[in-house]
């Protein structure tokens, strides 16, 4: 695994597990939904997802270091303020989330192994 540590940007990452659900949506039993109610329900989940990369990124800059996880050594400090109380990595904590709201979108329940590949890969 050392060899794929921090090579891909996280964002190509959870990117490629919504391309892989998406094409898995239609083999895979799903909810027969309106697509307005897929949309609300995926919205504010969407939303939360958003608020808790963007929160990260703030405490980055607050801190006035670097976000980029592929150089680690730019680092300036070790944020454990605002969001970083409550989650190691909000940012990667968001983009499973938004996955969430990808599922709840594509309404097949099974598309959590994809949310589930995204966090065990990260």
């Amino acid at each position: 695994m050392h060899l794929l540590d921090a090579r891909i940007p996280p964002p190509l990452i959870a990117l490629l597990f919504a391309l892989l659900m998406w094409l898995a949506a239609p083999l895979l039993p799903g909810i027969d939904l309106a697509t307005s109610w897929r949309v609300a329900g995926a919205l504010p989940v969407l939303l939360l997802g958003a608020a808790s990369c963007l929160l990260g990124i703030r405490s980055f800059g607050n801190a006035r270091t670097t976000v980029n996880p592929l150089r680690p050594g730019q680092a300036s400090a070790l944020v454990v303020g605002g969001i970083y109380q409550y989650s190691r990595n909000p940012m990667d904590l968001g983009f499973a989330i938004a996955l969430l709201a990808w599922v709840v979108l594509l309404a097949s329940p099974l598309l959590l192994a994809g949310v589930a590949g995204f966090v065990l890969y990260m």
